[in-house]
């Protein structure tokens, strides 16, 4: 009801496209085979790597805005100690297109808005940013900003001492930005509190976080929306907003995304793009409402153009609740 339209993403590709595009970490868990020809090929393991290849290889951005959605089968290398099978179920979104807090709030409230649908209890959003880290950390290049971004998501904050001295800022500072988790409401204050004096840039990037965790929590009000500045995505190729999605009784996050505005331009075409998958094998289990299967509906765009973004939401809100397909 949201506008989304459902593609499909290959089994199967050429290794080749994805080499110098894919981390070392998605690499080592990915399966690669040899086909008859001698070819090495890839095998699905992260729907949203393998769309943008194709996207981006054949899209024109006068299709532009694209919203996507997807449900396919992935496959990955687990070791003994993981706590689910390597092979799953991965559904997910994107949002290609459409730049800035307008796109990722439109990805985080679909993603809410699914968990509410699905009456799972205890849900908790946990925002946080990227492109924090390469505020704080401007000389440093892709690869330390990676390892800078997970030792900040995996919150093993002894190890920023490794690393050059952030701009600006003292690493106790940046410790106390980056370890920050608060509710919605009481972020602002909290950040004032803990980290005063913040460099410009980064001063607005948290600041921009905090009022999309407040704009979420408005309109989805049964999700506890929370600032979580160690969220800085599980993959590399994000760089600005990155979420997860926690919920009482599941081992893991039931839910992750965030935006990559460079991802698209590495198989050619530059354009920024937002969005989020989720583990049936995951919120299986913790959902109360199964829905059932509609047929594909024309979307009806809310609101007039001119209007802000949360008359807009609220107007496709209203529409939806209709039993129609609306998107902002």
């Amino acid at each position: 009801s949201w506008g989304y339209r459902g593609v499909q993403t290959p089994l199967l590709d050429d290794y080749e496209t994805y080499r110098d595009h894919i981390e070392p970490q998605l690499l080592n868990e990915s399966y690669r085979l040899i086909d008859r020809s001698g070819k090495i090929m890839l095998l699905r393991s992260d729907s949203t790597l393998f769309l943008t290849s194709q996207l981006g290889r054949h899209l024109c951005t006068d299709e532009l805005p694209l919203r996507l959605c997807y449900a396919d089968t992935i496959v990955r290398y687990q070791s003994d100690e993981e706590i689910y099978n390597g092979s799953g179920f991965q559904t997910g979104a994107e949002l290609i297109g459409i730049a800035g807090t307008e796109g990722d709030a439109e990805i985080l409230l679909l993603a809410a808005a699914i968990f509410r649908q699905l009456s799972i209890a205890e849900t908790a959003l946990h925002i946080g940013s990227r492109q924090l880290i390469r505020e704080m950390w401007p000389s440093c290049d892709r690869g330390e900003l990676n390892k800078i971004a997970d030792a900040v998501r995996l919150r093993q904050f002894e190890q920023l001492s490794a690393f050059p001295a952030p701009a600006n800022m003292k690493l106790n500072q940046s410790i106390s930005l980056l370890s920050l988790i608060a509710e919605s409401n009481t972020a602002t204050e909290t950040l004032a509190r803990i980290a005063p004096d913040l460099p410009t840039k980064v001063q607005i990037e948290a600041d921009r976080i905090i009022y999309l965790a407040q704009l979420v929590q408005e309109l989805e009000p049964q999700v506890d929306v929370r600032v979580d500045f160690s969220e800085t995505g599980s993959r590399a190729y994000y760089s600005g907003m990155a979420f997860q999605i926690y919920c009482r009784g599941a081992a893991q996050a039931a839910a992750s995304g965030g935006r990559y505005d460079h991802l698209l331009k590495n198989f050619g075409c530059d354009s920024p793009s937002v969005g989020f998958s989720l583990m049936q094998q995951i919120i299986e289990p913790l959902a109360s409402l199964a829905g059932d299967d509609t047929k594909a509906k024309r979307a009806i765009a809310a609101g007039n153009s001119t209007d802000d973004f949360r008359s807009r939401y609220l107007a496709a809100q209203k529409i939806r609740q209709e039993g129609k397909a609306a998107h902002i």
